[in-house]
């Protein structure tokens, strides 16, 4: 090779890096997406109706399509029902399984939603890198407490009827 061929080998565009010096504007802080493992802990903590609200959430900040949230939110009501139905069969008299059920439930819902989110977070994470995430503990306890309660309330009805 001589070296007019090593130059034009150097500055071909075909063999340069796609995304050289584009730059891409971080979103304020506030509405940044949070971390798609930061909702494991809401899912077992809050359970189904927790993690599905959260991350139908994170969805809108990653910019997911009308279509994705709403799996999102498909996956929280089947694991919602799914809850409803191992309550009634595993515990009736309402004894200390619930919060099992409850936990062993968002988990799941947390696992499948995390999977519909996890290309766009990665794009998100390429673009912006590991410290542009909002933090999920304002957002996570408040789910965990009230919608966990709501869960645990619905499903202690269930129990009751």
């Amino acid at each position: 090779m001589t070296e007019r061929d090593l130059t034009t080998q150097e500055e071909d565009e075909l063999l340069s890096p796609a995304l050289a010096g584009v730059e891409y504007e971080l979103p304020v802080e506030g509405r940044r997406p949070w971390r798609l493992s930061s909702q494991l802990y809401v899912g077992f903590f809050g359970g189904a109706i927790a993690t599905t609200v959260i991350a139908w959430m994170n969805a809108t900040r990653l910019g997911l399509s009308q279509r994705d949230r709403l799996l999102i939110a498909g996956v929280g009501v089947v694991a919602l029902l799914a809850a409803a139905v191992a309550v009634f069969v595993l515990d009736p008299d309402g004894n200390r399984r619930i919060r099992l059920i409850v936990s062993f439930t968002g988990i799941a819902t947390a696992a499948a939603q995390r999977l519909l989110q996890a290309k766009a977070d990665r794009r998100y994470g390429f673009r912006h890198g590991e410290g542009a995430y909002d933090s999920l503990w304002v957002p996570g306890l408040i789910a965990v407490l009230v919608l966990g309660t709501v869960e645990a309330v619905l499903l202690y009805l269930v129990i009751r009827a």
